[in-house]
């Protein structure tokens, strides 16, 4: 059985170079940590990245070996030869790191979603959680497989020990953060700046852009339970937690998490309404929270131009047409279609109004959803008038953004 040498690289631009002393001395980034309501880490990156070692090497390697044999097979997890560990980003819970790890079978990258602190390290493993229950109800390639978690400490400067955990997911190779931007120039308002290279790259022309939102929804309608409402809950542009392909003519999201799964809202007389009331407030929720971000990912919170409306709309009653041609169970969508087809924008705002009622007090995203929401019930109304009435069954076909447009 071989041991892997683990070597820590930094970030430089789009590539990665090893991580030299200064860097390792510096401090780990610690103002999103208090914003999160957590303590300040008062740890510097050769901490984190030796606890990061430490969960990686403990127990013979257990959990990479667990984690690359379940992507190449058995003879990989024995043929370990290098595992290199490169920070990326710091976000209120969590400082994630990617994982190359070299094998005699190839290479195999991974995602380490790293807590250092409270609230993260509760969070996290109740992320580790929500990940494979959503693999075993629906495993689909559209979220990342929790791959094995470990824990470990780590020294802060004030010399005592911090426990620290680290949960192994998959890597999206060829995936990029994308957030909301201004444009300057003949083309005024927002648009999508996709982060291939840094926070300088481009942004989504006008057919990637509703590639884009449709591709997110769609993600949102596969792993949406009919049956009980549930659903992916808690993510944010803002975070990160969508991710974007934008290669060849093709447009492709990824969620990178699932922090909560469940019901959104219910209720109803009996279980037919209660099922139409969870899928309108999803669907209106759902189309508005996919619009909303921060400028260039840490500015104002806005929303993105009532353009994604559309494609949010297809995509989602798409990825639930998907979901239902996999397992072949669930209630046709028809009749549930037909039924939203049919409120009124002053039903959808009273929906929206209740949700929004419904929302913790102080919530940053409060401002900018009410004040996007009338608009946005108008938009949503439109959208759904334009879906022609059938009674043939509903597949992912029907909804295609080329098909209908």
């Amino acid at each position: 059985m071989s041991y892997p040498q683990v070597l820590f690289r930094r970030a430089a631009g789009a590539k990665s170079v090893k991580a030299g002393r200064r860097f390792l001395e510096s401090a780990l980034p610690e103002a999103r940590q208090r914003d999160a309501g957590g303590d300040a880490p008062g740890m510097t990156y050769g901490a984190y990245l030796e606890a990061l070692r430490e969960a990686l090497e403990k127990d013979g390697a257990a959990l990479v070996r667990e984690a690359v044999r379940t992507r190449l097979g058995d003879a990989a997890e024995n043929s370990l030869e290098e595992i290199a560990v490169t920070p990326v980003k710091h976000g209120a819970f969590y400082h994630p790191a990617r994982v190359d790890v070299k094998t005699g079978a190839g290479v195999c990258r991974f995602a380490a979603n790293v807590a250092i602190a409270e609230p993260g390290l509760s969070c996290l493993a109740h992320e580790t959680g929500v990940l494979r229950a959503l693999e075993a109800f629906r495993p689909g390639p559209y979220a990342p497989k929790a791959r094995g978690a470990a824990l470990a400490e780590a020294a802060r400067e004030d010399g005592t020990r911090q426990p620290v955990a680290v949960l192994l997911t998959d890597w999206f190779s060829g995936f990029h953060e994308f957030h909301l931007s201004g444009k300057t120039g003949a083309e005024e308002g927002l648009g999508v700046r996709i982060w291939d290279k840094g926070h300088t790259g481009r942004f989504l022309d006008p057919r990637e852009e509703a590639e884009l939102y449709w591709s997110m929804a769609f993600v949102l309608g596969y792993y949406y339970d009919l049956g009980t409402s549930g659903q992916v809950l808690a993510w944010h542009n803002a975070a990160g937690d969508f991710v974007v392909r934008a290669a060849r003519g093709r447009v492709e999201a990824r969620l990178v998490t699932a922090r909560h799964y469940g019901p959104l809202a219910g209720g109803g007389d009996d279980a037919e309404e209660a099922l139409f009331l969870g899928l309108m407030a999803t669907l209106a929720n759902g189309t508005l929270r996919l619009r909303l971000d921060r400028l260039d990912g840490v500015g104002e919170l806005a929303l993105a131009e009532a353009r994604a409306v559309w494609p949010a709309v297809l995509g989602f009653f798409a990825g639930l047409a998907r979901a239902f041609s996999e397992t072949a169970s669930g209630e046709p969508l028809n009749p549930f279609l037909k039924h939203l087809k049919e409120q009124t924008e002053e039903d959808w705002g009273e929906c929206l109004e209740a949700l929004l009622e419904a929302c913790p007090d102080g919530s940053p995203d409060l401002p900018a959803l009410r004040a996007g929401a009338p608009g946005h019930c108008r938009e949503l109304g439109r959208a759904l008038s334009r879906l022609p009435n059938t009674d043939r069954a509903l597949n992912p076909g029907f909804f295609m953004l080329t098909k209908r447009t």
